[in-house]
């Protein structure tokens, strides 16, 4: 049951949209929302839609829908593109957007599902909404596949009004790639395109790329500072075929712990350096700043921190 009165979903697909790349040109998407109150009382409902017009933009724009109330017992299809061109005028190409609910009920009193659908029919893409402070973890780890003309896209959101971190790497048979830290603007969704990274030869933080074999592997993110503040989903499609899927698997509850983990034996050079030298001089010191996969327990690479010391007598 949720914990809080706020429901958040990440990409929904409204218009035409560069985040799935394959599909058909052209194609236009219509997102559609159901709500059920599942009280015999009237239940207060608000809605926002947070959209980037192209990838990394930063700071989302923002949309609401009219507020309204859903009777008792009442279930409601709601167009949500109608709904918000309403209010205000929506770009025709968005690149990535999330949605939010509040409303004022009990938690788990309002029940939600978006589904954003193309004028064909033939392309439909699910939309799970989730609480953020009632997930159990802040780790994730979901499947990716890029083989036999799949591809994957991840998808994050940050819930917070204001700036969040997560890190992210790629596991696969013999190797990780290792994406790092990185910062999302308040209500800012992002989406990475796996087979992206790998045709554009883009290297990770440890300057490896992800090699042209690798078909299939799994994704593992967190979020930083605690639980809540990034929600996140995995979208595996292939547009020849007409199927997609979705992934929000998180890791279990006893893990959340090792998330922030920082080992303070780590530097470059190894073993630690000696800082005794002669007066005035100066030594370099790289302090690595490290974290615990919870998926295997190794320790990952992160963060770089280059510090020149005196030593003086």
């Amino acid at each position: 049951m949720s914990q809080t009165e706020t429901l958040q979903g990440a990409q929904l697909f409204m218009g035409q949209t560069e985040a799935l790349p394959g599909l058909p040109a052209g194609i236009s998407f219509t997102p559609w929302l159901l709500l059920r109150n599942t009280t015999d009382r009237p239940l207060p409902v608000k809605i926002t839609v947070r959209y980037s017009r192209r990838a990394n933009a930063g700071m989302a724009s923002r949309a609401k829908v009219p507020p309204f109330t859903l009777e008792p017992q009442e279930v409601r299809r709601i167009n949500l593109r109608a709904s918000l061109e309403s209010v205000v005028e929506i770009p025709e190409r968005i690149h990535a957007a999330g949605l939010e609910i509040e409303h004022d009920g009990a938690p788990g009193e309002l029940v939600a599902q978006l589904t954003s659908v193309d004028a064909s029919g033939d392309h439909v893409f699910d939309m799970p909404m989730v609480d953020p402070v009632d997930l159990a973890s802040n780790v994730f780890n979901y499947p990716f596949r890029l083989d036999g003309g799949n591809r994957t896209i991840v998808v994050l959101k940050n819930a917070r009004r204001e700036e969040s971190r997560y890190w992210m790497r790629l596991i696969y048979e013999g190797g990780v790639y290792e994406l790092g830290e990185r910062e999302l603007a308040p209500g800012q969704t992002v989406t990475i395109d796996l087979q992206e990274l790998k045709e554009r030869l883009m290297e990770d933080i440890n300057g490896q790329v992800l090699p042209q074999w690798v078909e299939r592997g799994q994704v593992e993110w967190g979020g930083e500072g605690g639980l809540g503040r990034v929600v996140g989903r995995a979208i595996v499609y292939h547009s020849g075929e007409g199927v997609s899927s979705s992934y929000s698997c998180g890791a279990e509850p006893e893990a959340t712990s090792c998330i922030g983990f920082v080992s303070g034996d780590v530097c470059d050079p190894w073993p630690k350096p000696s800082l005794v030298g002669v007066v005035g001089e100066t030594r370099q010191v790289t302090v690595y700043e490290k974290r615990m996969s919870c998926c295997t327990g190794e320790f990952l690479r992160d963060r770089d921190i280059t510090t020149s010391s005196g030593v003086y007598y």
